[in-house]
């Protein structure tokens, strides 16, 4: 993501968030 800092910080300010937390795709019950 080095290539695309705007988008790393979106990324970044969005996990911060409760809710993208639990909605990680690692966080989900069928995740592997």
């Amino acid at each position: 993501m080095a290539l695309y800092p705007v988008i790393a910080r979106i990324n970044a300010a969005c996990m911060a968030l409760p809710a993208f937390q639990q909605a990680a795709p690692q966080n989900q019950i069928d995740a592997e």
